[in-house]
């Protein structure tokens, strides 16, 4: 049980006339585009639900800037709130990883496997949630079974050919690679129905991250965090508001981390907040590699210069939900001196209508983007209102207690906190 409210009951003094978003999504080599038309399309159907409005600007993307940009307004009754929000781009390092030729995927596979079963960071995982963790075996069992059909269908093609033509079995060489090559190619055609090799690439990348063979990431989280506090710096705001979504959790509290390090804090400034969204952080923290992520987790754990609220839901199969990433990752700060995060359900089966779960029910990507749409019967998780609303974060959810979650890390975790 949880202690939402209804949308239209939570009611707090304006603290909010003008606020900076900064959206960073999971893996994805798809670009700004898709997730401004699902932030304007999306705020439409939620701003007729909930009665309030909202107009979306239209979408500008910043010459020279790893950066795409919209505008929102919103009113709710004698409220008039508006927000600047920037999507945080790295859809380029997702589309380069996605080319790379079957050979390297293969290898890929193998290096991701072996660096989350042989370091135990999987057995962990699982004692945190075993179907998320289980996702990550999908692409390696499918990529399997693709290698090895392709091999046998081949060679009974060549068994074929030289029972037909009376011709040795190496005459037949050229159409084994011919029928290997087609089975394969197939195979990655389909992906946008499969999303084998999307996922591969995804848990493959993470793996990557941890092991330093990524530094674009790291590179391009350096510039985040740099945009952020300058704009921070500007003064010119009432909340400066970082969101990560997925995968995307992890690098949005490296943002949100590095932020803060360079002098951002809430209470001498714009109010600094950070929101993650169906995160999967422990994929990457919990790898002994990621170091500097973990590092960042500690800090963010006991800062006092930013409000932490991380939203899940137990329907959200891609997600380590209802989990406190820094508890998990075995950087916990004493509790005395724990601040952040806020954890909280989505409590998605609450906010929506039977028709609404009807129409969800086994879409499983589909329900991982909730939290980025709307809900037709929203409680107090309302991704617009939270956006371009006039109550900061932290207000919203002040009055909700935090949902259960695990009370302690894996072993593993414990023994990689230092």
């Amino acid at each position: 049980m949880t202690n939402a409210q209804p949308a239209e009951k939570i009611s707090a003094p304006q603290t909010v006339r003008r606020r900076r978003v900064y959206y960073i999504s999971g893996y994805d080599p798809q670009g700004p585009r898709r997730y401004y038309n699902l932030y304007r399309d999306e705020a439409k159907k939620q701003a007729e639900i909930s009665g309030y409005e909202i107009d979306v600007s239209a979408l500008e993307y910043e010459k020279g800037a790893s950066a795409a940009t919209w505008h929102a307004e919103l009113r709710d009754g004698d409220q008039v709130s508006s927000a600047e929000v920037t999507m945080l781009r790295w859809d380029d390092i997702a589309r380069s990883w996605m080319r790379m030729p079957m050979w390297r995927i293969y290898i890929l596979m193998a290096k991701t496997f072996w660096r989350y079963v042989g370091s135990g960071a999987f057995n962990a995982l699982q004692k945190i949630r075993r179907l998320s963790t289980w996702v990550g075996m999908y692409p390696v069992l499918f990529l399997t079974l693709y290698l090895l059909f392709a091999i046998c269908d081949g060679g009974f093609a060549v068994w074929l050919f030289s029972y037909v033509s009376g011709l040795p079995l190496w005459a037949g060489s050229p159409l084994f690679v011919i029928v290997f090559y087609g089975i394969m190619r197939i195979s990655r055609l389909i992906d946008e129905s499969t999303l084998v090799y999307y996922l591969m690439c995804d848990f493959g990348f993470t793996a990557a991250h941890s092991k330093g063979e990524a530094p674009e990431i790291e590179e391009r989280v350096d510039v985040f965090a740099k945009r952020v506090f300058d704009d921070w710096s500007k003064n010119d705001c009432d909340e400066v508001l970082i969101v990560g979504h997925s995968s995307g959790g992890s690098y949005a509290a490296s943002v949100a981390a590095r932020v803060v390090q360079m002098g951002a804090d809430k209470r001498k400034g714009p109010h600094l907040s950070f929101l993650t969204l169906g995160q999967t952080i422990p994929m990457l923290s919990f790898l002994p590699g990621a170091t500097r992520l973990r590092d960042e987790l500690r800090l963010l754990g006991r800062a006092e210069e930013i409000d932490w609220i991380d939203v899940t839901s137990p329907a959200d199969g891609g997600c380590y939900a209802l989990s406190d990433p820094v508890g998990v990752s075995g950087v916990a700060p004493p509790r005395r001196e724990r601040r952040n995060p806020k954890v909280i359900s989505a409590t998605f089966w609450e906010a929506i209508s039977p028709e609404m779960k009807a129409e969800l029910k086994n879409r499983w990507f589909r329900i991982h983007i909730q939290y980025l749409c709307a809900f037709d019967r929203p409680i107090d998780f309302d991704y617009f209102r939270i956006t371009a609303g006039p109550i900061k974060l932290a207000d919203r959810f002040r009055a909700r207690n935090e949902s259960p979650k695990l009370k302690g890390a894996p072993f593993i975790q414990m023994r990689l906190r230092d």
